[in-house]
């Protein structure tokens, strides 16, 4: 392993064991417009992550996608889950999640810390 794959393999998992962002949350009923309906997310504190959402195309049935990868904490109030980047403010037992880009946000409750 090269020595800055060894340092990221070492630093971002310990700065996600520390967040407050981990745990288990559990989607909030979305936008009546929104194709989409979260369903939960498990922040790992080694910087994993696994996520469920049900997705609904025009015309067409639901669909249930899950998907997994890694996620950390960035500067301040943003946390990077795969190769995206997002807002986030936590007030006690409920994360709001923003998209910079969509200006959307997701609301999610705290299920297991």
């Amino acid at each position: 392993m090269r020595p800055i794959g060894l340092v990221l393999a070492i630093v971002f998992p310990a700065l996600a064991a520390c967040s407050p962002l981990v745990g288990t949350w559990r989607g909030e009923q979305a936008a009546s417009d929104s194709p989409i309906v979260f369903g939960t997310v498990t922040f790992a504190p080694d910087g994993s992550y696994s996520a469920s959402a049900t997705y609904t195309e025009p015309g067409g049935q639901p669909v249930l996608r899950t998907m997994s990868g890694l996620w950390h904490t960035l500067e301040h109030d943003q946390v990077l889950v795969g190769r995206r980047k997002y807002r986030y403010a936590i007030a006690g037992e409920t994360v709001i999640f923003t998209d910079p880009v969509s200006d959307r946000s997701m609301i999610l409750t705290r299920v297991t810390p």
